[in-house]
């Protein structure tokens, strides 16, 4: 039911939208009629301090702050006035305006007085009467920019009869949507400049402009369009300059320009353009200029470009380049000047990069601070008629010699680079390409001084094999240390140890002295004493119990022995593990802490 009943809902909320669309509008026409101070003013000019210039044939009521249009058509004003102008005043509602001659009204624009120029910017104009212009049947330029007009207030009688209408500027109203069928051609017939910028523009119907056979150049930037269609631009076979520039615009699709074919200079910068279709221009033969400043071009768009054959101006500033590539080898522009300024993220432009332009005769590559590397050949094949380079404020530190035919360029700029003065860039020293100033980065002892003033013999570079060999050198006394080390650590771990591995039980150290001494001891256990794994038993030891610790068990007497018996498991009995002539070099105690495992 709910599902049933919403067209129904929505055909009530556009119904009663539209009534009071119309009631709206309706209130601000019976305001415009009935308030005189909202319509022409009981006064004349002069009461206003309007300046009357006969020298130009115009009539200056600018800037003072009137709320309405004054009597025009009064004996005040000189039957010879062209130019009326109420700019920057505080008028809201137009009615219908005349002449100062009433002959002008059946169309002859050669006598004196017909009106040709009328200026009504930067005022708060809301309402224009249906037949506001309709008598001005000479009027060649219109400006109502800057006021109030909306989609719903501008009507096609608005413009009736205007056949001599060669400018019409409608920016900074707020239109949103311009619907088809307002701006007739038939009304219109001789227009020349349509600018409808500014205006918060997010749709332009498909039968809005169309078909305007004298109209050079239409102004659509600075609004919210996100899509063209094919039809937008039908009919327009005399546009030389179409403006789009400050739009959200994300692709441009085949035959979106139309019949455009004699389309010059086209303005796409500022928008959201990612891919242009191979046949967007397909038809557009004279394209000379073509503006993509500041959109989301991640590569050259090679296919569109190539079908432009008289394309000479091509800026693609701005976009997030990340590397310059060669194009496909059937790619063939004429282009001539090339812009590509503030690509924040280009690091490296590779060889043949520019193949696709070998007409080229100007390039800027400016304001690129990660630009670090120039492959040697990436100028090869468009640097025949090259003669101007910019290549100044980027991340440069060298420059290959054979990038450029130096002496041919009558224009390069190198300055404002982080340049390193070694042997790579040695070939220009005393004398920089194209006697640019060049101001060395690196080393530290050369920062601050120009190229032009060092010798090649100054710009050297470190010896690559020096720090090797002190590297390897270090790197192979730190190996022999380490290893002397580990097994010095090693052996004194195992000193005097050696028969104990894989033996279990008790172990005890007996110190004697063989010529005697305090505290000494003597064993009868010559059996043990000649063998080095002997037997032994424990009451034949003499442990040394004398007093004063000399010549007892840890004692460190010249002349003595050390044993090492470890007791047996079985017999109780004890064999002899080490035997050693007690010199006096080494103590009871280092041999039991060093065999106690």
């Amino acid at each position: 039911m709910a599902l049933h009943g919403f067209p129904h809902l929505m055909s009530v909320v556009l119904l009663m939208t539209n009534c009071l669309h119309h009631r709206t509008t309706a209130q601000r026409e019976s305001i415009c009629v009935q308030d005189p101070e909202l319509q022409i003013l009981d006064k004349s000019i002069h009461d206003f301090n309007c300046q009357i210039n006969e020298t130009i044939h115009a009539l200056n009521c600018s800037d003072l702050g009137v709320p309405a249009l004054p009597k025009t058509d009064d004996t005040g004003v000189p039957s010879s006035i062209e130019i009326f102008d109420f700019s920057y005043n505080k008028i809201k509602c137009l009615p219908k305006i005349n002449n100062t001659n009433p002959a002008c009204s059946v169309a002859d624009c050669y006598v004196g007085g017909c009106l040709q120029e009328l200026r009504l910017q930067h005022n708060e104009i809301d309402f224009m009467h249906d037949e506001v212009f309709q008598t001005l049947t000479c009027l060649t330029s219109l400006d109502l920019s800057h006021n109030l007009l909306t989609n719903t207030t501008l009507r096609k009688h608005h413009f009736y009869r205007l056949n001599h209408l060669r400018h019409l500027d409608l920016h900074g109203n707020p239109l949103r949507t311009l619907p088809d069928n307002v701006l007739i051609f038939a009304h219109l017939s001789h227009l020349n400049t349509l600018n409808l910028s500014h205006c918060q523009l997010e749709k332009v119907g498909e039968l809005a402009v169309d078909d305007f056979f004298e109209l050079e150049v239409l102004d659509l930037s600075h609004n919210h369009l996100r899509r063209l269609s094919g039809r937008t631009f039908q009919g327009l076979m005399s546009l030389r300059v179409l403006d789009l520039r400050w739009n959200k615009l994300g692709m441009i699709e085949e035959n979106t320009f139309g019949d455009m074919r004699n389309l010059e200079e086209l303005r796409l910068d500022h928008n959201r353009l990612s891919f242009i279709s191979e046949l967007a221009f397909h038809r557009q033969a004279v394209l000379e200029s073509l503006g993509l400043f500041s959109n989301q071009f991640s590569s050259l768009p090679y296919g569109a470009l190539a079908t432009l054959e008289r394309l000479r101006f091509l800026d693609l500033s701005h976009n997030p380049l990340h590397v310059l590539k060669p194009g496909a080898s059937r790619v063939n522009t004429s282009v001539q000047h090339l812009k590509l300024d503030h690509l924040l993220e280009l690091k490296e432009v590779r060889d043949l990069a520019f193949n696709a332009f070998p007409h080229l005769t100007s390039l800027s590559l400016r304001y690129c601070p990660s630009l670090t590397t120039l492959q040697p050949r990436a100028f090869l094949g468009a640097s025949d008629q090259l003669c101007v380079v910019r290549l100044d404020h980027n991340g440069l530190q060298h420059l290959p010699e054979d990038l450029l035919p130096w002496e041919r360029l009558s224009l390069l700029t190198l300055d404002h680079n982080p340049w390193a003065c070694d042997c790579r860039l040695a070939w220009a020293a005393g004398h920089p390409p194209g006697n640019t100033t060049v101001s060395c980065r690196d080393p530290p002892k050369l920062r601050g001084q120009e190229l032009r003033t060092l010798t090649a013999k100054e710009m050297d570079c470190p010896n690559p094999i020096r720090p090797i060999v002190v590297i390897i050198v270090f790197s192979l006394t730190v190996l022999i240390l380490t290893t002397l080390g580990l097994l010095f650590y090693q052996r004194k771990r195992r000193m005097f140890c050696w028969c104990l591995r894989g033996d279990a039980g008790s172990y005890v150290t007996v110190f004697t002295r063989e010529n005697g001494g305090r505290g000494g001891g003597s064993s009868d256990d010559d059996d043990a004493g000649n063998g080095m794994c002997g037997d032994g038993d424990v009451d034949d030891l003499d442990l040394g119990s004398g007093s004063g610790g000399e010549g007892g068990i840890g004692g460190g007497g010249a002349g003595g022995r050390v044993r090492i018996l470890m007791k047996s498991l079985t017999t109780n009995g004890y064999r002899l593990l080490k035997n050693k002539g007690g010199d006096g070099g080494e103590s009871t105690q280092d041999l039991t802490s060093a065999c106690d495992v």
